[in-house]
């Protein structure tokens, strides 16, 4: 396993979902930062196998003040519809655990990779609808997940650290990696000296990208 795992703080723990560590919602939140991004972007993030499907993350990354919940709420059911449609498309596609599968259609990016037991695709509403930024985006919430996930899925680990940043609008960066590991020394701090405050759209467990 690479050397860079011995970064994690000591003693860190994440929230857990279908067995996976849930990426954190200031690290996506933090490389949305990194992007340039602003306004209010959405992701969802679902586990797919043969049976079933598992929605491991979703949420939200805005830049300022939340103005229409209901409109954005909306947006995130349509978000979640696509991602699930696009599923077919992906699984036929990605004939070996190596191949990335990108589709995107207006505002909505979608990024599937393999996992242990089946795909985990990433979904982004990128509100500006550029050509590549939402694909980016998504990419590296995938990227962020197999690596807190080295230890639980190595087929997820392996494509995401291998294949991922070069078969995706991501790319090679060093600054992804450090976007991870200091936002997770971030919450660290965060956990011992703050209250714990999320804005919801609905009542699930959405995050905000910057908290």
């Amino acid at each position: 396993m690479a050397e860079i795992y011995k970064l994690i703080p000591s003693g860190f723990s994440f929230k857990k979902v279908d067995g996976y560590n849930k990426v954190l919602p200031i690290t996506i939140g933090k490389y949305f930062e990194h992007a340039r991004g602003v306004g209010t972007d959405l992701y969802i993030v679902k586990h797919y196998t043969k049976l079933s499907s598992t929605e491991l993350a979703r949420g939200y990354v805005p830049t300022g003040a939340v103005e229409n919940a209901h409109e954005l709420r909306q947006k995130q059911i349509k978000l979640a519809s696509k991602l699930d449609s696009t599923k077919d498309k992906a699984s036929a596609y990605i004939s070996s655990p190596t191949m990335i599968y990108q589709s995107k259609e207006d505002e909505y990016a979608m990024v599937f990779v393999s996992c242990k037991d089946g795909y985990i695709g990433c979904g982004w509403y990128d509100h500006a609808a550029t050509p590549k930024k939402g694909l980016k985006l998504a990419a590296f919430v995938l990227y962020a997940l197999g690596v807190i996930n080295a230890k639980v899925d190595e087929t997820l680990w392996e494509v995401t650290y291998n294949y991922l940043p070069y078969d995706s609008e991501l790319g090679r960066s060093e600054v992804a990696d450090e976007i991870i590991f200091d936002s997770m020394k971030a919450e660290v701090i965060r956990r011992n000296n703050e209250p714990t405050k999320v804005v919801r759209l609905t009542n699930s467990d959405d995050d905000n990208g910057n908290n």
